[in-house]
């Protein structure tokens, strides 16, 4: 949380002082925001294990089939394009919880699909969905605390290895629609932490002319000495650049 005033950041800043309490709050924070990370790995990976049964139930073709694959990958450049202006708009924190809320829409929409147009068009919601997370989640991880940003890959690798454990767990029965619900449960979690856990970026209010906003969550994390040193520092070296 204290990133925004770190001379650089993830490595010298006021976090190097962050009491043991608050420092494993910034971590309870960094994986929550890295949930977006494994929705990335879970809706990347979980289509391996459904083709088959897809291509049962709606007697796909094979281009059908595998634009039913691709496309979701087609929808994260597109997400990850767009997701910059909310970001800038609405701060990271809600634009992550939008990516899970068009998430959990695009889910409901591929576990209902009665045809490949509706599955197709969920498969596309949740390529937006994980582009914006996918775009998000390190800046936002970064801005918290830099060297916590490895958790974005180790939860897209986490991700994945879990497709393959519901894949398999869900074949036995050719339940594909089950496989893709799976997925509806973190995505719930991350739209319940922005809501309920996660901060706003500090550097968020900052650029938005809001700097006591993010100066007072640091205070609740690291005290107000170490915090009002920081902000001073911090306003040296914008005042000689």
């Amino acid at each position: 949380m204290a990133q925004g005033f770190s001379r650089e950041p993830g490595t010298h800043g006021p976090l190097e002082e962050v009491p043991k309490r608050a420092a494993r709050k910034i971590t309870l924070w960094a994986v929550a925001i890295a949930l977006g990370g494994f929705l990335l790995g879970f809706d990347t990976g979980v289509i391996s294990g459904a083709p088959l049964y897809v291509r049962q139930d709606f007697a796909l073709s094979s281009l059908e089939q595998s634009s039913v694959v691709s496309v979701l990958l087609t929808g994260a450049v597109v997400g990850s394009v767009l997701s910059g202006k909310p970001a800038d708009r609405i701060g990271l924190r809600r634009t992550l919880g939008l990516a899970g809320l068009v998430l959990l829409g695009g889910t409901a929409v591929v576990i209902f699909a009665d045809g490949f147009l509706m599955l197709l068009t969920g498969r596309i919601v949740l390529g937006l969905s994980v582009g914006a997370a996918s775009a998000t989640v390190p800046v936002y991880l970064l801005e918290i605390r830099g060297r916590l940003l490895t958790l974005n890959q180790l939860m897209i690798t986490v991700g994945i290895l879990a497709t393959y454990l519901v894949n398999l767990a869900f074949s036995t029965g050719e339940q594909w629609r089950a496989m893709f619900a799976v997925g509806a449960v973190p995505a719930a979690l991350l739209v319940a932490a922005t809501l309920w856990l996660l901060p706003e970026s500090p550097q968020w209010p900052i650029t938005h002319g809001r700097a006591e906003v993010a100066h007072r969550g640091i205070t609740t994390l690291i005290g107000k000495d170490a915090a009002d040193h920081d902000r001073a520092l911090h306003q040296r070296l914008r005042s000689r650049q």
